[in-house]
């Protein structure tokens, strides 16, 4: 079953039963999923606490909005340093980013393409992201408004 990042898995096997059980990973290959498992499960918490504080103040959707602020400060924040060696990407780029925002990755995507000098591409992604999403996001609430 190959390598994971250049360390060597390992294959259990029960003789016993005459049946393969499982393929465990080294410790060390577990490492990356447990990061990323370990940041979204932060993220997903703390989006629903604000979110339910923001209902109890009539504060929806802007609580959204300030999530998303948020989320993309700390993403470009994790972004700007050199984490060689580290699964801090994975915990907090990908795992909590990933589930505490709905635009963090995207705004990410946006401002690398600016600080390249991408602009017009930018300016594309901005609007085709948003008009396409705009444009799902109807398609799907018809659909399935008037299936199910």
């Amino acid at each position: 079953f190959g390598n994971c990042h250049g360390m060597r898995c390992t294959r259990v096997v029960s003789r016993t039963l005459g049946v393969i059980l499982v393929v465990i990973p080294s410790v060390l290959c577990a490492m990356e999923p447990l990061a990323v498992c370990t940041g979204a499960a932060a993220g997903a918490l703390l989006r629903w606490r604000i979110t339910e504080e923001a209902k109890r103040y009539g504060m929806n959707p802007w609580s959204t909005m300030g999530i998303n602020i948020c989320g993309s400060f700390i993403l470009g924040a994790c972004a700007s340093r050199n984490f060689q060696n580290s699964h801090i990407p994975l915990l907090v780029g990908t795992g909590f980013c990933g589930s505490f925002t709905t635009l963090s990755s995207f705004s990410l995507d946006v401002l690398t393409m600016l600080q390249k000098g991408h602009h017009a591409r930018a300016g594309v992604l901005i609007f085709v992201t948003n008009a396409a999403s705009l444009g799902a996001a109807g398609l799907g609430y018809k659909v399935f408004k008037q299936k199910f």
